[in-house]
C-alpha cells in the first residue's frame, strides 16, 4: 500500500493492513534477490474483462505476461491462490505453489475443517488430483494451514517442537513443501522491508506525489540489489549507497543548470534587464510570491516576471523585486 487519504476514487481502504489507506499496488519480486520485476497500481474494475475470471487471478496473469512458459515457479499468499489459476499456470509451463483458503472451489472437500480436526503434532494430510498434476496438504502447526502445490510431493521433513512432558522437544513430521513455500515467499516481505527503511512521510493533498516517491523508492532499491549482486567485497550500506546516489543527481542537475548561459540571471539583470509583467495562462496556478515568501509572508499571485518566471505581486512586490 502506499499511503494516501486525500479524496480520489482510485484510494483503498483496508483495515488489515498495516498502512490502511492508500493506493494498492501488486508487486512480483525475485524470491533470492527480492528485485521488483514488475509493478501493478489497482485503478479499480476494468472493463473488457472475462467475467469469469477474478480480479486476484487476472493480477496474477498481466504480472506474469512476460515469464510464463520458461520453467519458472510461483509463489502466492491466500490471496491469489486457487487450483484454476495454479492449472491455467501449469498448461503455460509455469510451477505454482501457495496457501489457500479451505473454502477456495475445487479445494478437496475432506481437507476441510469441518471433515478434518487436527491438532498440533498430528501428521499433515495430503490429497493429489488422480493425474497427479496438483497436489494439496492440510498441516497444523501453530494454527491451521493449507496448501497447493503443482510442483512438489508428499514428502516430509522433520520438525523439533516444545511440547509439554519432553524436555528435549517432541519430534514432528512437517511437509516438505511448506518448507520449499517458506523459504521462497519472502521475495516481496523483503522488498517491502528494504523499500519501508526511509519511508516519505510527507504529507500532500496531490495524489500523484505518493505514487512518485514510491517508484522512485522503487527503481532506488532495485539499483542497490543490482549493485550488491554485481559487486564483490566490501559493500556500501543501503543508506550511504542513497547518500551518494543522491549527490551524483544533484551534481548532475548542477552542471546541466551551469552548462547553458541563457538560463543564467545575474543581480546586475535583475536590477537593469527590461522588465515586463505577465499572467500565467491557467487562472488557478497561483504559486507563492517570491518577495513575500522571502520575508515570511504567504502571499499567492497570478502575475510573474517573464525572464525567469519568478511569481511576483504587481504592487509592491514587482518594482521591490528589481530595486532592491
Amino acid at each position: 500500500m502506499v499511503r494516501f487519504k486525500g479524496r480520489i476514487h482510485l484510494k483503498q481502504y483496508l483495515p488489515a493492513k498495516p498502512t490502511k489507506w492508500g493506493f494498492k499496488v501488486f508487486i512480483l519480486a525475485d524470491s533470492s534477490t527480492h528485485y521488483c520485476l514488475k509493478l501493478k497500481i489497482y485503478t479499480g474494475k476494468e472493463e473488457n474483462i472475462d467475467p469469469g475470471e477474478s480480479v486476484s487471478a487476472r493480477v496474477v496473469h498481466e504480472l506474469l505476461a512476460d515469464y510464463k512458459d520458461r520453467g519458472h515457479i510461483v509463489f502466492t499468499d491466500s490471496y491469489y491462490t486457487s487450483p484454476d489459476l495454479f492449472m491455467q499456470l501449469r498448461e503455460a509451463n509455469t510451477g505454482a505453489c501457495g496457501t489457500v483458503s479451505e473454502n477456495r472451489k475445487q479445494f478437496p472437500e475432506h481437507l476441510k475443517k469441518k471433515h478434518l480436526k487436527l491438532k498440533k503434532g498430528d501428521p499433515p494430510r495430503f490429497s493429489a488430483r488422480t493425474d497427479e498434476s496438483m497436489l494439496a496438504v492440510t498441516w497444523m502447526d501453530n494454527k491451521r494451514v493449507s496448501l497447493i502445490s503443482t510442483v512438489d510431493g508428499n514428502e516430509v521433513i522433520e520438525k523439533r517442537v516444545r511440547a509439554k512432558g519432553h524436555p528435549q522437544g517432541k519430534i514432528v513430521h512437517k511437509p516438505a513443501l511448506i518448507a520449499n513455500y517458506n523459504c521462497h515467499m519472502s521475495g516481496v516481505d523483503h522488498f517491502d522491508q528494504i523499500s519501508g527503511t526511509y519511508p516519505y512521510l510527507h504529507k500532500s493533498s496531490k495524489w500523484y506525489l505518493p505514487l512518485f516517491h514510491f517508484l522512485i523508492e522503487t527503481c532506488t532499491v532495485n539499483a542497490y540489489i543490482l549493485y550488491k549482486d554485481t559487486t564483490a567485497g566490501n559493500k556500501l550500506s543501503s543508506k550511504r549507497f542513497r547518500q551518494l546516489l543522491s549527490t551524483n543527481l544533484v551534481e548532475a542537475v548542477t552542471l546541466a543548470r551551469s552548462a547553458s548561459a541563457s538560463s543564467v540571471c545575474t543581480p546586475l539583470d535583475r536590477l537593469c534587464d527590461r522588465h515586463f509583467v505577465n499572467r500565467y495562462d491557467n487562472s488557478k496556478h497561483k504559486p507563492r510570491c517570491v518577495v513575500c515568501n522571502a520575508a515570511g509572508k504567504r502571499a499567492q499571485t497570478s502575475f510573474f516576471w517573464q525572464r525567469l518566471y519568478a511569481a511576483l505581486c504587481v504592487v509592491p512586490c514587482f518594482e521591490t523585486y528589481h530595486t532592491v
